[in-house]
């Protein structure tokens, strides 16, 4: 089933119109307001009905109480407020005065969810249903667009008996259900089928679920979505039969997902239908201030995020038959990091001819092939989802390490085999990996392969190390011939005998140079952005610049804005390896200590240095506490 768009419109203003036409059939209605009558959508009401309308002023318990007593005289109040004021300030009275008379009152909760925006926390109605859904006699319907919302509050009011909860939100979301839709209170609405997975959403996820499923379709995942309007009473048929039909149940909400849309469906099918539900919504936190839709994104409430989430689980219950092969030569749910031997399968060193039919060469060349950017959706898809899931292994090997101790080296993309400071830096890297460094690069060729080497002889002697590197010297560059062959060669020579381990981050935007195969760990990427600002942002014990060219001063001054800025919490070293080349050939140190000495870029923590100890120094100095 297809919905679309009739255009954006805050659910408020839809709680507004049923009010409106509510009154406009019964008499009976009034309304009470607490000082924001605009905000909640009461002012069409109170324009249209002054004499029917009480403005309370800032005392929702008072308003609570009254609404009660006028429901006792044989009235039926409405009253709206902010969520969270009506839930919590006025919890007690909604308890004992409405719910425990067992009256009809009905009570608007408004700034529902994190998609309020910049109101923050204190304003964003994140536990609403869960205080409101354990009253007993208390009714709590979430509505998913304007329209609905109408229709909604229209039947609260003049259909339901007892205290009635309406929640809504403020921010303009998608309108797209009908006017002459089927709505009952009580009974989920099925908004599109589908067999392997469900989504149970409500109010403003109710879109974001579709949009969701509709991505899901094109990996290949048939998601069914239910709209579950009502949380309480809430429709155990609907559930049940999706528990029958697909394999598991997601529940999707702008609220804590304990007690609220998860724990009412979690507490059902525990008891009546065992089936694995995973909760996306709130996870034990406040929100924050913000653009509604970078909130959304943020908290993971997104189309994107609900996406991620299925498939982050999906592979997780090994439920990957979900996920087709699409017809790419690549895995598009790998579970693990690649290595040398995941990398560069097919290939024999002693016949070089074998490297053109690996499988890297492959993937590269169907990569090159499909176009840089990919020229189909389900190709752009299966490389999203490959990185997706790259990303996650990539920050679960990370776990492993205190983020001081993460460092990288970047730049001399072009050192040579032979070049003394190429065995400078695999000396340097070995040091930092057997005081428990994890190196980190780019995982190409030169100073990037030397990183790599010196990792791999973690732990070995120093005559080994240097046999290990004069091993590589006759093929100096990737260009040159048995550039690939040799090093696993030393491979071979020179097993791995430790737990050190090392991370190389390639690309196959560079595709056409051989990723190092001395990386323990590879995270290989189809998006060349997040590579090159992964590095940067991870390596937060530090960064070593070799001498490189454009490539490298890009990168140079996108850590020093990050260190600037402080993105990540703090900054961290950055550390020139090459006096005179980044003093006078590529001045990017004297250029940076100028601007950092004149106070135009915060937060410098700048070492130029020749020497491995110097440049070690640095490094321990910094993460026992120093800054410079």
């Amino acid at each position: 089933m297809n919905y679309k768009n009739k255009g954006n419109k805050a659910t408020k203003a839809g709680f507004g119109e049923g009010v409106l036409a509510a009154a406009q059939q019964d008499k009976r209605v009034v309304g009470l307001g607490a000082d924001i009558t605009n905000s909640v959508g009461m002012n069409l009401f109170a324009e249209a009905f002054p004499e029917r309308f009480l403005s309370m002023g800032i005392a929702e318990q008072d308003a609570v109480a009254t609404a009660a007593g006028l429901a006792l005289g044989g009235k039926i109040p409405v009253f709206s407020t902010y969520g969270v004021f009506a839930a919590h300030r006025a919890n007690d009275q909604i308890r004992i005065s409405v719910c425990y008379n067992n009256v009809h009152v009905i009570i608007g909760g408004a700034h529902a969810g994190v998609s309020v925006g910049p109101d923050g926390a204190t304003h964003q109605a994140l536990e609403d249903i869960a205080a409101m859904r354990v009253l007993p006699n208390m009714t709590v319907i979430s509505p998913c667009d304007a329209t609905q919302a109408k229709i909604a509050t229209e039947k609260a009011i003049l259909e339901c008996k007892g205290p009635v909860y309406v929640r809504f939100g403020r921010e303009a979301v998608p309108d797209f259900t009908a006017e002459d839709q089927e709505f009952e209170i009580g009974k989920a609405q099925l908004m599109q089928d589908g067999s392997d997975v469900t989504l149970v959403a409500t109010g403003h996820e109710v879109w974001e679920a579709l949009e969701a499923a509709h991505m899901l379709q094109q990996v290949g995942i048939s998601a069914r979505v239910i709209n579950m309007h009502t949380i309480k009473p809430l429709d155990g048929e609907m559930l049940n039969k999706a528990a029958d039909e697909t394999r598991m149940i997601f529940t999707i909400e702008e609220h804590q997902v304990a007690g609220g849309l998860g724990g009412a469906v979690t507490e059902f099918l525990a008891e009546n239908h065992p089936i694995r539900v995973v909760r996306i919504g709130m996870s034990d936190r406040f929100g924050e201030s913000g653009q509604a839709s970078a909130l959304m994104h943020k908290c993971g409430l997104d189309a994107a995020g609900i996406v991620n989430r299925v498939l982050e689980m999906v592979a997780n219950d090994d439920l990957s038959i979900y996920i087709r092969k699409m017809g790419m030569p690549f895995n598009t749910y790998p579970k693990k990091l690649y290595n040398s031997k995941i990398l560069y399968e097919g290939y024999d060193y002693h016949d070089e001819s074998t490297f053109a039919t690996c499988h890297d060469t492959q993937v590269y060349k169907h990569y090159i092939d499909q176009g840089k950017r990919g020229h189909e959706v389900r190709e752009t898809l299966a490389r999203a989802l490959h990185d997706h899931f790259i990303t996650r292994e990539l920050y679960k090997m990370l776990d492993l390490y205190d983020e001081k101790d993460v460092i990288g080296i970047m730049g001399g993309h072009a050192k040579r085999r032979d070049d003394p400071q190429y065995r400078q830096i695999v000396f340097l890297s070995k040091k930092l990996t057997e005081m428990g460094r994890l190196m980190v690069t780019g995982g190409g060729p030169g100073a990037m392969e030397a990183t790599h080497l010196g990792a791999w002889m973690a732990g070995r002697s120093e005559a080994e190390t240097n046999e290990a590197v004069d091993m590589l010297m006759p093929s100096p560059t990737y260009k040159d011939e048995g550039w690939l062959c040799r090093s696993f060669e030393v491979m071979e020579r020179f097993p791995l005998q430790t737990d050190y381990r090392s991370l190389a981050i390639p690309t196959y935007y560079y595709g056409h140079e051989p990723t190092a195969p001395f990386a323990t760990d590879i995270a290989k990427y189809f998006d060349n952005s997040v590579r090159e600002d992964g590095i940067v942002t991870i390596a937060k014990g530090g960064i070593i610049y070799t001498p490189g060219s454009a490539g490298t001063m890009q990168e140079i001054f996108q850590d020093a804005g990050q260190n600037h800025y402080e993105s990540e919490g703090y900054a961290s070293p950055m550390i020139f390896m090459g006096k005179d080349y980044y003093t006078n050939c590529m001045p990017a140190y004297s250029l940076l200590k100028d601007l950092s000495d004149r106070g135009l870029f915060k937060n410098m923590i700048l070492t130029i240095s020749d020497d491995n100890d110097e440049i070690i120094e640095a490094i321990v100095r910094f993460r026992e506490g120093g800054s410079s």
